[in-house]
């Protein structure tokens, strides 16, 4: 089992963001560290830091890259957040893919929508 020492800042968001009781949190964070995926690396206030996911609780949780300390951990549900989707991005071919497949998906959508409108009788359209 890996160690991670856990930031006071860290302790006080697992209360306030996950619900934790004050005596569990430092535990429960270091135990969800163990699970958790690594997902890429931001800059930091401080310096470059890294980030993990854990999805079975949709938590996400920033680690100093210099001294594997938890600095903060948010859910990945909420709306705040330090780099769910500015930061971290995809480039080369999975970015083209994933374009291309939203693109087919708005098409679709808007024919579908002229098809259902077109189909309306006229004297309900007044």
């Amino acid at each position: 089992m890996k160690k991670y020492a856990v930031s006071q800042h860290a302790v006080e968001r697992a209360i306030q963001r996950l619900g934790q009781p004050v005596h569990n949190a430092k535990n429960h964070l270091i135990q969800l560290m163990q699970t958790a995926v690594f997902n890429g690396v931001v800059p930091g206030k401080l310096g470059p830091c890294r980030i993990y996911d854990h999805y079975a609780t949709r938590t996400r949780m920033i680690v100093a890259e210099d001294n594997d300390t938890i600095v903060t951990v948010y859910s990945m549900d909420s709306v705040k957040g330090g780099a769910p989707s500015q930061v971290i991005t995809t480039s080369g071919l999975l970015a083209d893919a994933i374009k291309t497949t939203i693109a087919r998906e708005l098409q679709r959508h808007s024919a579908l929508s002229v098809v259902l409108i077109a189909s309306i009788p006229c004297a309900s359209r007044i």
